[in-house]
């Protein structure tokens, strides 16, 4: 597979695994978030807004990662913001399972996605900054 395809797919795998995490919740914040997650909010409703705003943030860095598949220009900024965000999820994340492990490991599979995808972001910015 060639860097060129690579970059890619890398792209638009991870811009589909975004979007459909943030549409879900976006959509229906209530059953969305029990179905992602197995978190309930339907007893706080304070936090519906708060989590559709989320899904809307989410599925916008998942379309912007998409869209920089064929998009060369685009990838270096998308690319930060998705890095800044998955990030403050993988922190948040292991904060909440280092004070609740029944709570933290409810983001098990949010975590470890978005942590392969830092990775594999970073790859990508390194990569980028030797061919210049």
């Amino acid at each position: 597979m060639t860097k060129k395809t690579y970059n890619s797919w890398f792209f638009r795998i991870s811009g589909i695994a975004t979007a459909v995490g943030g549409l879900i919740s976006m959509v229906a914040p209530v059953s969305g978030t029990n179905l992602t997650m197995g978190i309930d909010i339907e007893s706080q409703p304070e936090l519906i807004p708060l989590v559709g705003h989320w899904g809307v943030m989410v599925m916008s860095i998942g379309i912007l990662l998409f869209i920089s598949a064929s998009q060369k220009q685009m990838r270096p900024m998308t690319i930060w913001l998705a890095i800044v965000e998955k990030i403050y999820l993988v922190i948040a994340a292991a904060w909440l399972y280092s004070q609740s492990p029944a709570l933290g490991t409810l983001y098990a599979v949010a975590a470890i996605s978005d942590s392969i995808q830092i990775i594999g972001g970073l790859v990508y910015l390194l990569k980028t900054r030797e061919i210049e």
